[in-house]
Protein backbone atom coordinates (compact mmCIF):
# COMPACT_ATOMS: atom_id res chain seq x y z
CA UNK A 1 0.00 0.00 0.00
CA UNK A 2 1.51 3.30 -0.70
CA UNK A 3 0.65 6.72 0.51
CA UNK A 4 1.70 10.71 0.48
CA UNK A 5 3.57 11.58 3.32
CA UNK A 6 3.56 15.55 3.52
CA UNK A 7 7.32 16.27 5.50
CA UNK A 8 6.21 20.17 6.34
CA UNK A 9 2.86 19.09 7.93
CA UNK A 10 2.27 17.22 11.41
CA UNK A 11 1.87 13.40 11.20
CA UNK A 12 -1.72 12.43 11.72
CA UNK A 13 -3.66 9.62 9.41
CA UNK A 14 -5.83 11.59 7.54
CA UNK A 15 -3.56 14.06 6.69
CA UNK A 16 -1.18 11.24 5.80
CA UNK A 17 -3.67 9.08 3.26
CA UNK A 18 -4.74 12.71 1.30
CA UNK A 19 -2.08 15.13 1.00
CA UNK A 20 -0.37 15.27 -2.29
CA UNK A 21 1.84 18.31 -2.29
CA UNK A 22 4.99 19.15 -4.93
CA UNK A 23 7.01 18.49 -1.14
CA UNK A 24 4.84 15.32 -0.80
CA UNK A 25 7.16 12.22 -0.44
CA UNK A 26 5.50 8.47 -1.51
CA UNK A 27 6.03 5.61 0.97
CA UNK A 28 5.88 2.05 -0.44
CA UNK A 29 5.60 -1.04 1.67
CA UNK A 30 8.25 -4.10 1.29
CA UNK A 31 6.48 -7.22 0.48
CA UNK A 32 8.91 -9.30 1.84
CA UNK A 33 10.57 -7.02 5.70
CA UNK A 34 6.94 -4.79 5.76
CA UNK A 35 9.05 -2.25 6.73
CA UNK A 36 7.80 1.00 4.77
CA UNK A 37 10.36 3.22 2.61
CA UNK A 38 10.39 6.48 0.23
CA UNK A 39 9.77 5.08 -3.19
CA UNK A 40 12.63 5.82 -4.80
CA UNK A 41 15.76 4.57 -6.26
CA UNK A 42 17.53 4.67 -2.66
CA UNK A 43 15.34 2.33 -1.53
CA UNK A 44 13.91 0.01 -4.18
CA UNK A 45 15.27 -1.03 -7.25
CA UNK A 46 13.39 -0.42 -10.75
CA UNK A 47 11.75 -3.03 -13.13
CA UNK A 48 12.06 -2.24 -15.90
CA UNK A 49 13.55 0.67 -18.46
CA UNK A 50 10.08 1.35 -20.20
CA UNK A 51 8.23 3.39 -17.08
CA UNK A 52 10.13 5.32 -14.64
CA UNK A 53 7.66 5.19 -11.85
CA UNK A 54 7.81 1.45 -12.24
CA UNK A 55 9.66 -0.17 -8.93
CA UNK A 56 9.68 -3.70 -7.67
CA UNK A 57 8.12 -4.89 -4.08
CA UNK A 58 11.01 -5.71 -2.30
CA UNK A 59 13.41 -3.12 -1.04
CA UNK A 60 17.08 -3.44 -2.44
CA UNK A 61 18.43 -5.11 0.80
CA UNK A 62 15.91 -8.06 0.28
CA UNK A 63 16.07 -8.36 -3.24
CA UNK A 64 19.37 -8.43 -3.04
CA UNK A 65 19.85 -10.84 -0.32
CA UNK A 66 17.01 -13.48 -2.21
CA UNK A 67 19.36 -12.47 -5.53
CA UNK A 68 22.48 -13.96 -3.53
CA UNK A 69 20.76 -17.20 -2.23
CA UNK A 70 19.18 -17.57 -5.93
CA UNK A 71 23.00 -17.49 -7.38
CA UNK A 72 24.39 -19.75 -4.64
CA UNK A 73 21.20 -22.31 -4.74
CA UNK A 74 21.90 -22.08 -8.90
CA UNK A 75 25.55 -22.43 -8.95
CA UNK A 76 25.48 -25.85 -6.20
CA UNK A 77 22.55 -27.21 -8.77
CA UNK A 78 24.55 -26.40 -12.02
CA UNK A 79 28.52 -26.59 -10.74
CA UNK A 80 29.50 -28.32 -14.05
CA UNK A 81 27.34 -26.28 -16.56
CA UNK A 82 29.09 -22.92 -14.95
CA UNK A 83 32.67 -24.16 -15.39
CA UNK A 84 31.86 -24.91 -18.57
CA UNK A 85 30.15 -21.77 -19.81
CA UNK A 86 33.29 -20.28 -17.69
CA UNK A 87 35.82 -22.03 -20.21
CA UNK A 88 33.65 -21.18 -23.34
CA UNK A 89 33.12 -17.03 -23.28
CA UNK A 90 37.06 -17.56 -21.68
CA UNK A 91 38.47 -19.48 -24.40
CA UNK A 92 35.92 -17.94 -27.04
CA UNK A 93 37.86 -14.16 -27.78
CA UNK A 94 41.53 -15.16 -25.98
CA UNK A 95 43.14 -11.95 -26.87
CA UNK A 96 40.18 -10.05 -25.76
CA UNK A 97 40.31 -12.32 -22.23
CA UNK A 98 44.24 -11.67 -21.61
CA UNK A 99 44.02 -7.69 -22.09
CA UNK A 100 41.16 -7.57 -19.86
CA UNK A 101 42.84 -9.14 -17.22
CA UNK A 102 46.16 -6.86 -18.08
CA UNK A 103 44.07 -3.83 -17.42
CA UNK A 104 42.62 -5.51 -14.00
CA UNK A 105 46.40 -5.85 -13.44
CA UNK A 106 48.00 -2.68 -14.71
CA UNK A 107 44.96 -0.95 -12.13
CA UNK A 108 45.96 -3.32 -9.25
CA UNK A 109 49.80 -2.95 -9.49
CA UNK A 110 50.57 -0.99 -6.77
CA UNK A 111 48.29 -3.02 -4.43
CA UNK A 112 49.94 -5.84 -5.80
CA UNK A 113 53.37 -4.66 -5.51
CA UNK A 114 52.80 -4.09 -1.75
CA UNK A 115 51.78 -7.62 -1.35
CA UNK A 116 54.29 -9.19 -3.54
CA UNK A 117 56.74 -7.27 -1.07
CA UNK A 118 55.62 -8.41 1.79
CA UNK A 119 55.59 -12.31 1.10
CA UNK A 120 59.05 -11.21 0.35
CA UNK A 121 60.10 -9.75 3.04
CA UNK A 122 58.47 -12.77 5.25
CA UNK A 123 59.93 -15.45 3.12
CA UNK A 124 55.91 -17.22 2.27
CA UNK A 125 56.07 -20.94 1.52
CA UNK A 126 55.02 -20.05 -1.63
CA UNK A 127 58.20 -17.61 -2.30
CA UNK A 128 60.38 -19.62 -1.28
CA UNK A 129 58.49 -22.91 -3.44
CA UNK A 130 58.95 -20.69 -6.52
CA UNK A 131 62.71 -19.79 -6.16
CA UNK A 132 63.45 -23.42 -5.28
CA UNK A 133 61.69 -24.62 -8.74
CA UNK A 134 63.13 -21.67 -10.51
CA UNK A 135 67.00 -22.58 -9.21
CA UNK A 136 66.75 -26.72 -9.86
CA UNK A 137 65.22 -29.24 -12.03
CA UNK A 138 62.24 -30.36 -9.38
CA UNK A 139 58.19 -29.49 -9.82
CA UNK A 140 56.50 -27.49 -7.09
CA UNK A 141 55.30 -31.30 -6.00
CA UNK A 142 58.27 -32.68 -5.53
CA UNK A 143 59.96 -30.53 -3.16
CA UNK A 144 59.23 -31.74 0.60
CA UNK A 145 58.23 -29.28 3.60
CA UNK A 146 62.19 -29.77 4.77
CA UNK A 147 63.62 -28.44 2.31
CA UNK A 148 61.44 -25.36 2.02
CA UNK A 149 61.88 -24.74 5.53
CA UNK A 150 66.30 -25.01 5.00
CA UNK A 151 65.89 -22.43 1.85
CA UNK A 152 63.92 -20.04 4.08
CA UNK A 153 66.51 -20.98 7.45
CA UNK A 154 69.63 -20.42 4.48
CA UNK A 155 67.74 -16.59 2.98
CA UNK A 156 67.06 -15.41 6.20
CA UNK A 157 70.48 -16.14 6.89
CA UNK A 158 72.06 -14.31 4.14
CA UNK A 159 69.79 -11.40 4.85
CA UNK A 160 71.31 -11.11 8.01
CA UNK A 161 74.88 -11.09 6.65
CA UNK A 162 74.14 -8.87 4.31
CA UNK A 163 73.04 -6.39 6.50
CA UNK A 164 75.61 -6.98 9.12
CA UNK A 165 73.04 -7.44 11.82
Amino acid sequence: MMRNVNVNEPQNPQSCQTSVMPSALVLKKCTCCNLEFPKTEDYFRKRGEKNNNNFRSECKKCFDEKAKKRHIEFYKNNTEKEKERYKYFYYRDIEHTHNKQHKTYLKNIDHTKKYDKKRINELTDSIILNRLVSQTSLNRNEIPKELIETKRLLTQLKRTLKNGN
